[in-house]
């Protein structure tokens, strides 16, 4: 989380919003030909393909250094790109050695790491924002939201409404489709607070500055 890695227990539950990804910390002592990273579901086995495969990875530079991937829910296969639903999983990291005959199992070193959960919210709020940083009584200022589908199915009529104190300075109606992020802009003035709502199944209050921004999302 941020700039600190910490080691998670088995079962760790993972939102996939702000800094709260699933990290993987690796050490390679020699050169690889090839780097595989594949999700599989934890219940039924089934692949969800990869997230990543790269070719000539260099060793680490030291005994202590290490190299990290982060995954964001996505797989790939050819050319399409899969948003892995919430569940249970784990990941297989597959490294074949250098100069190794990828059909030859012996020349594969693999891991597969323990359970965990993807967690999403079904709306999450990606970010929000203010157009200037220092604001006088009356000033008008623009606020901007951006939320983000983070399921593997269209979300029809997402509400997005903000606030001043307890005036209303606008909402937006919006379809998104699997996925799909959505910038909404409104202008408003200046006050002790202002929020902005959204329908989601969690509360999340962040204070910045003089601002707070809380959403709701609900199914």
């Amino acid at each position: 989380m941020g700039s600190s890695l910490f080691k998670q227990n088995p079962g760790a539950s993972f939102s996939l919003t702000g800094t709260d990804f699933p990290i993987f910390v690796f050490h390679l002592d020699h050169a690889v030909s090839m780097f595989r990273c594949e999700v599989v579901d934890a219940v039924s086995g089934k692949s969800w393909h990869r997230f990543d495969n790269e070719r000539d990875i260099r060793r680490s530079t030291s005994a202590t250094s290490f190299f990290t991937i982060t995954w964001d829910g996505t797989t790939f296969h050819g050319n399409s790109l899969d948003v892995v639903p919430n569940g249970s999983y784990v990941v297989t990291l597959s490294v074949l050695k250098a100069l190794g005959d990828s059909n030859n199992p012996a020349h594969w070193e693999t891991w597969t790491s323990p359970q965990f959960y993807l967690a999403r919210p079904d709306i999450a709020l990606e970010s929000f924002t203010v157009s200037q940083n220092s604001v006088a009584e009356g000033d008008q200022v623009t606020l901007s939201a951006t939320v983000r589908n983070t399921q593997i199915e269209p979300r029809p009529s997402v509400h997005v409404r903000f606030f001043d104190g307890d005036v209303s300075l606008g909402a937006s109606d919006f379809d998104l489709a699997a996925g799909e992020s959505r910038n909404v802009d409104t202008p408003g003035r200046s006050g002790p607070i202002c929020c902005i709502t959204s329908r989601s199944r969690y509360r999340r209050s962040r204070p910045r500055r003089s601002w707070r921004t809380t959403s709701w999302i609900s199914t």
